[in-house]
């Protein structure tokens, strides 16, 4: 079911003439009267497309480039190297996104080239995929080695070391990733590789700039990072080592104590670590974080003396106050030992002078737990304010205040007493609170009225109610109430409602484009078309560089099932930003709107154009599941193309299970396939719900069918009938009709 509303590689760079292929080989000859079956004319296909794709890289079409490789690489998905081409293509042209897409399906580091897979490593660190950042640079390294292209360098004993002043660089950031995801002695061992590059620069014919390179603006920091991969890895003497390098470059005493008190507590000595940690403690320093602390809690509890730390902590705190890691760290201690009230004030405190969402996480569960209900809320607005969610809380205690009735309860008797004590200054954004809560809680008048308090609490906030408001009722499928809510913060401008002219100009500039936009959802989704039509326009006026505003018009269009103007509406805004490639939002927008057209070509009988739309989604992201099942269904349908069908929807069924329309989809390309007691399975299992859909039950009725189960056909067919009668597919009921007719 539709489901829409290189040779030169190995420098990194594109060559001149496109790479070559197993696609080159001459397909085998046709002999006639064998029929090809649909592997061998994929292959046709594919090396059609791949063709193509060499002819549009060679004149600079990078977009077409890329179009024709991929649908090579679909075609015949056992080689990559149309993946490969498309991928030193997407580079060149800073396409990194599209490029990383097709990567991560499995690629050859020997056709991509080494120095392409470094920038994708790049871009994957940046973006914080450090599991495939790490994939990527081992893969670079091995490509590098593999192809000879590391220079050799004469080690002192005339043997020879493969590895340039590149490859220490790729291994000193590979041990940093290594040692973030806490792969230490992975880390260890690509730090001893550059330490020893760094010690012997000769062997690996570094100069003096790269070795400096190499340690950084901050060399101690540099070997710090070293001693704690050596440390961490049980390494102890090379830990030792690094840290002793570290206060050779940049001198501090007390830090090498410190972490040659941490060798010590590893090696399992914690009588010796407790007097080397000390002096650090001693001293009040903060650059190592909580592991001080932590480490001298650990070394107490070894030695048995674990009653002694609140007191330790306690004196250090007393000398040095403003140590906010200490204090987090002591608060703890405190909230672990059930002394709540000392807890409470140090958690106080800091949410104040140093915030977290630690300290907001903490005090809440201690309100909640305690019961004190007017303090959980006015911290729960205090949260709302800085953070701007209440999802920063953890999943806990976000999970408890959207489904826990008495807690929920409980802060609404706090806010409306808080409301009617006139001595009592309330926040705007605890009342705001209490609105976005009852939303969740599905308590509407409640919500209403608390909304309505944050309004008076604070005028000057009133956008931001106005919006939380709107926006949660537009998801509880309130949109009349969505609509008269965001109506009222278009009417902010007005001087009546505020008389502060610059604040007015501020909701002018800001505020307008964002309600005429969720304005216009709200009037379409009470079928008030051509008040929508009028909001989309001006929030698109207003915000005319946007192309997710000024996809609200034809989204409107379609849902009012006015298909022509939508398809033009679509048209017009696919060719207007179609060329902004650098835009996370835009590339987004053109990939809805290539559904979107998709489906309206379905709706209007353009199969192949609708086919060609979904081919478009895939090319630029070829592991999209709807796209996938849904080119999948249509094929299916045609009853052409069914093994690579079979595959596409397999993938989206394996990637949503529970999903019926893809369910659906199996189905029926298990019927075109003639593997009929599948088709029963999947289809009953997209039909088992109150509603089903009806064209799911005719595609059962069908199966059942061709079964030989004729009554159960006839059953199903006529509630598929029923059900598209309902739905006002008069057509489809006909065609239903008829089959049913057939059959008596």
């Amino acid at each position: 079911m539709l489901t829409v509303v290189v040779s030169t590689m190995a420098a990194g760079m594109l060559p001149a003439t496109p790479m070559a292929s197993e696609f080159d080989d001459l397909p085998a000859p046709f002999v006639a009267g064998k029929a090809r079956n649909e592997a061998e004319v994929d292959r046709i296909e594919a090396l059609a497309h791949f063709a193509a794709g060499r002819t549009f890289q060679q004149r600079g079409d990078f977009d077409q480039a890329v179009q024709q490789y991929a649908r090579a690489d679909r075609l015949d998905p056992t080689t990559t190297t149309a993946r490969s081409n498309l991928i030193v293509a997407a580079v060149q042209e800073k396409q990194i996104p599209l490029a990383v897409r097709y990567a991560l399906k499995g690629i050859d580091p020997q056709e991509v080239g080494y120095l392409t897979l470094s920038q994708l490593a790049i871009y994957l660190t940046e973006r914080g995929d450090l599991t495939h950042a790490i994939e990527f640079h081992e893969k670079t390294l091995a490509a590098k080695h593999a192809k000879g292209d590391s220079a050799d360098a004469k080690l002192s004993d005339g043997a020879m070391n493969v590895e340039d002043t590149g490859d220490i660089f790729m291994r000193l950031e590979l041990g940093r990733l290594y040692h973030i995801t806490s792969k230490y002695a992975k880390a260890a061992e690509q730090f001893a590789r550059v330490d020893e590059a760094i010690e012997h620069p000769d062997r690996f014919g570094i100069n003096e700039r790269s070795k400096k390179l190499l340690l950084g603006k901050d060399p101690g920091e540099c070997y710090e990072l070293f001693g704690d991969a050596f440390l961490m890895a049980d390494h102890f003497t090379e830990a030792e080592a690094a840290f002793r390098k570290s206060q050779l470059v940049a001198p501090n005493e007390v830090l090498l104590e410190f972490n040659l008190a941490r060798i010590a507590a590893r090696r399992g000595q914690a009588q010796e670590a407790l007097a080397g940690l000390q002096s650090y403690l001693d001293r009040g320093l903060t650059t190592e974080g909580t592991a001080p602390y932590q480490l001298l809690a650990e070394s107490l509890k070894k030695l048995g003396k674990e009653s002694e730390l609140l007191d330790r902590l306690q004196k250090l705190h007393v000398s040095d106050p403003s140590n906010a890691i200490l204090s987090y760290f002591l608060a703890d201690q405190y909230l672990k030992a059930s002394q709540i009230e000392m807890a409470e004030s140090l958690y106080l405190e800091l949410s104040v002078q140093n915030p977290t969402t630690f300290a907001y996480r903490s005090l809440v569960e201690i309100y909640r737990k305690g019961r004190r209900y007017d303090r959980l809320l006015a911290l729960l607005g205090k949260v709302l304010t800085a953070t701007g969610t209440l999802e920063v809380l953890g999943p806990e205690e976000a999970k408890l205040l959207t489904s826990d009735a008495d807690l929920f309860g409980k802060l609404v008797e706090a806010g409306r007493n808080k409301a009617q004590d006139a001595t009592v200054k309330v926040e705007c954004s605890e009342f705001n609170v209490l609105g976005t809560l009852a939303q969740e809680h599905k308590q509407y008048e409640t919500a209403n009225e608390f909304f309505e308090l944050a309004l008076k609490a604070d005028p000057t906030k009133a956008a931001e109610v106005l919006l939380a408001w709107g926006i949660g009722s537009m998801i509880d499928d309130r949109p009349a109430e969505a609509a008269k809510v965001f109506q009222r913060g278009l009417d902010l401008q007005a001087p009546a409602v505020l008389n502060k002219p610059e604040l007015d100009k501020k909701t002018e500039a800001e505020g307008n484009p964002v309600f005429y936009y969720y304005l216009a959802g709200a009037l379409a989704a009470c079928d008030r078309i051509e008040p929508a039509l009028a909001a989309a326009r001006l929030a698109e006026e207003k915000k005319n560089n946007s192309a997710h505003f000024a996809s609200r018009l034809p989204w409107i269009l379609f849902r009012a099932k006015r298909y022509d103007e939508a398809r033009h509406a679509y048209e017009m805004l696919f060719a207007r930003f179609r060329g902004e490639k650098d835009s996370v939002e835009t590339l987004a927008v053109l990939r809805e709107v290539r559904l979107s057209m998709s489906a309206l070509a379905v709706i209007q009988g353009r199969l192949d154009e609708a086919q060609e739309w979904l081919q478009q989604v895939l090319d630029e992201y070829p592991d999209d599941i709807g796209a996938n099942n849904d080119l999948g269904y249509l094929w299916a349908d045609e009853n052409k193309h069914l093994d690579r069908a079979l595959k596409m929807i397999l993938g989206a069924v394996a990637a949503e299970p529970e999903n019926r329309a893809y369910r659906d989809s199996l189905g029926w390309v298990f019927y075109r396939l003639g593997r009929f007691s599948e088709a029963v399975a999947e289809l009953k299992k997209a039909a088992d719900e109150k509603q089903p859909d009806g064209t799911v039950l005719d595609h059962l009725g069908d199966a059942y069918e061709k079964l030989g189960h004729h009554s159960q056909a006839v059953a199903t067919w006529q509630r598929a009938k029923e059900a598209l009668e309902k739905v006002k597919e008069t057509e489809k009921a006909g065609k239903v009709k008829e089959k049913m007719a057939k059959a008596k």
